[in-house]
């Protein structure tokens, strides 16, 4: 992709002598320019006005981030304090003393947080950039050469941002400061400029959208009608409002399924089927008999996890 550098020309005042191409070139243009509501009339007022223009450009756009959930908002497990596994969707700990998540961004207490990639990057030259809770931002480039070599973007003392491709993973590290640290948004992006700056808050449903198809929390609620497939297995069919990247992903039951219509006391959750399409199925065990083919309402008190995290 080419980048707004390339299409600047040189800032230079003489224009009213012989060069190899043109013969002479006019000082004074015939009709006057129009550069970002700005009348340029001569050939350097003009260049200098493209310039400018360009200028102004590459600190107005923002590349896509490549990074899900960058400002920690979306955080269905409701994690606080972490010191294993996810805290806000996509972020892992991946060591070090504890990481705080809050409406601020991430605290980190020299810890180790870290998003994993379902896919490799591409090599080539990459920035990444944190932004913190007092409004500064910390940036850096590296390139890519390889899917071994660790791409360290930022390597100060106290932090870094480093993609380490053998293991498809950004990592956020603080594991060098000696207090903690309010990250309050990430980005890695393809380029040498780094745009966070120019970045608001992402669309929290958008991002909530990315962060499903990697763990689903089905809260407490009238969970809709299942039937009873033998006098001790009972499948749930539910939407899926975002396909996820296994069929059968781990099920976790963490409360209490009443069904409301035909005996029957659910014991815990077994399998999901059909994660990957636009409903899936839960099973669940029971440990009385209930009567094969009831069609019963399910209702659950608690919550039920669906976990496909890299």
């Amino acid at each position: 992709m080419a980048t707004i550098d390339s299409v600047k020309l040189p800032d230079n005042s003489t224009y009213d002598v012989a060069d190899n191409y043109s013969g002479y070139q006019k000082a004074t243009l015939t009709t006057p320019l129009t550069i970002n509501g700005i009348q340029k009339t001569n050939v350097e007022g003009a260049l200098g006005g493209l310039n400018d223009y360009a200028d102004a450009l590459k600190t107005a756009i923002s590349n896509k981030n490549l990074v899900d959930n960058p400002w920690f908002t979306v955080n269905q497990r409701g994690a606080t304090t972490v010191t294993s596994g996810y805290g806000a969707d996509r972020w892992k700990f991946s060591g070090g003393n504890e990481a705080v998540f809050s409406s601020s961004g991430v605290t980190l207490n020299s810890v180790l947080i870290s998003q994993l990639f379902e896919k490799q990057l591409p090599n080539g030259v990459f920035t990444a950039s944190a932004l913190f809770s007092d409004g500064t931002i910390r940036k850096g480039t590296a390139t890519k050469s390889n899917d071994t070599s660790a791409v360290r973007l930022v390597d100060d003392a106290d932090f870094k941002l480093t993609y380490e491709p053998s293991l498809q993973r950004f990592d956020i590290n603080t594991a060098g400061m000696s207090s903690g640290l309010t990250v309050r948004a990430s980005k890695l992006e393809v380029g040498t400029v780094s745009t966070l700056a120019n970045d608001v808050e992402p669309n929290y449903t958008a991002e909530w959208l990315k962060c499903r198809r990697y763990f689903k929390r089905i809260l407490s609620g009238d969970l809709g009608l299942g039937i009873a497939v033998t006098t001790t297995l009972f499948d749930l069919f539910v939407a899926n409002d975002v396909p996820m990247r296994n069929d059968s992903p781990t099920v976790v039951l963490a409360g209490t399924i009443s069904l409301l219509d035909t005996a029957g006391t659910i014991t815990g959750a077994t399998i999901v089927e059909g994660a990957t399409n636009a409903s899936l199925k839960i099973r669940f065990t029971s440990s009385s008999n209930m009567t094969t083919g009831a069609v019963s309402r399910v209702q659950l008190a608690g919550y039920i996890d669906i976990i496909d995290d890299l």
